[in-house]
């Protein structure tokens, strides 16, 4: 089951508990519709009976058709006088409840590659300004875009997201949205950890070769260097997957990864110095600490 789909089942079982919230409720589904209309087309029967208990419970007189496709048709003997004016709803007692008929209507789940948002695709323009500025009121961070001809109220801060499932009653759906979060930020993690494993093991590696070939370069002339940089030429050569700092540790008395760098450094000197034709002068670098 998507979240999408487990996010809407959970309004359709979400009931108002009055009269009011009742029809602010329908007020907010009716107000997805393109134009106010009697007939009423609706695509499951979980909605199909929720309306019908609704319509029920506020005594607005109706017939049920069912269609093709497993859809259903509820035709109103008028369009309700309630539903009129849906901006009477937006207010502090009664906009959770519109909220909820509304993303009922015409509301989405969207996961882009960053991350889930929510959707709210109204085709009334000025509704759809009145909702954006009523919510930014209300501290919430939404953003409106123009997209085949309906405005879509986006969520794309999860502050946002959360404020909103809770309002329209929407608990156990953003209990799982961030139980699907938590997963994916420890997936991440994770996946940062190994690929940065793999750089760093790619690095040593490529550092390891490089000064092999350094070390090899010098060939006999190997023995002839001093006591600890001959030391750390050897275990470069005998430990090859170590990093400057592991090697450092293998010491006697064990030393930094700089010292370590410094003394591989010092040979890279000692064989410029012998490509040049030069003499070695070991004595200078004995007398330096590493």
């Amino acid at each position: 089951m998507s979240l999408y789909t487990s996010l809407r089942e959970e309004i359709l079982e979400k009931i108002a508990l009055s009269e009011e919230a009742i029809k602010a409720e329908i007020s907010g589904f009716l107000s997805a519709k393109a134009e106010p209309s009697f007939k009423i087309k609706l695509d499951s029967p979980s909605e199909t009976r929720k309306l019908c208990k609704y319509l029920d419970i506020i005594g607005e007189k109706y017939s049920l058709k069912a269609k093709y496709k497993n859809g259903y048709e509820i035709l109103l003997r008028k369009f309700p006088e309630f539903a009129k004016d849906p901006l009477a709803y937006l207010n502090d007692s009664l906009w959770g409840d519109f909220m909820r008929g509304l993303f009922w209507g015409c509301g989405s789940m969207v996961k882009p590659w960053k991350g889930y948002h929510l959707e709210i695709g109204i085709p009334q323009r000025d509704l759809a300004l009145y909702i954006e500025r009523f919510l930014r009121e209300k501290g919430l961070s939404v953003s409106l875009r123009i997209r085949n001809n309906r405005y879509y109220i986006m969520f794309r801060n999860m502050s946002s997201v959360g404020s909103v499932l809770k309002t329209i009653g929407a608990e156990r759906f953003l209990k799982k949205l961030e139980d699907v979060r938590t997963v994916k930020r420890i997936r991440e993690k994770a996946n940062r950890e190994a690929n940065c494993d793999a750089a760093n093991a790619e690095r040593i590696a490529s550092a390891s070769l490089k000064d092999r070939i350094l070390i090899d370069q010098l060939g006999d002339r190997i023995n002839k260097l001093p006591a600890k940089l001959r030391e750390i030429a050897e275990l470069r050569i005998k430990h090859p997957s170590l990093s400057l700092k592991e090697i450092g540790a293998l010491m006697d008395p064990p030393l930094s990864k700089m010292s370590v760098y410094r003394a591989l450094r010092k040979i890279r000197k000692i064989l410029e110095i012998r490509k040049e034709g030069e003499n070695f002068v070991f004595w200078k670098i004995e007398n330096k600490q590493l």
